[in-house]
């Protein structure tokens, strides 16, 4: 199990288009079915739901953003 509270390793920003999901910050769950909409000039990202677009109405630290790992190549048919 890892520890959610040590800071992130620095890495590459995902640019806009990429799958990813956001921590809630209610439970601190993964949610899934967003997309990074565009990148503000902080390091932080602006995100859209994929189900209809509709850009969040605030920023998240890369901290709070995980891109969606790719299950398919792993996964089988009936999966």
């Amino acid at each position: 199990m890892t520890d959610e509270s040590a800071p992130s390793v620095a890495r590459k920003p995902y640019p806009p288009g990429t799958d990813v999901e956001i921590r809630n910050q209610f439970d601190r769950a993964w949610s899934s079915g967003f997309v990074v909409e565009s990148l503000a000039g902080n390091g932080r990202y602006f995100i859209s739901r994929t189900s209809d677009g509709t850009v969040l109405p605030t920023e998240f630290p890369p901290s709070a953003v995980r891109r969606v790992k790719n299950r398919a190549k792993n996964s089988m048919w009936w999966v």
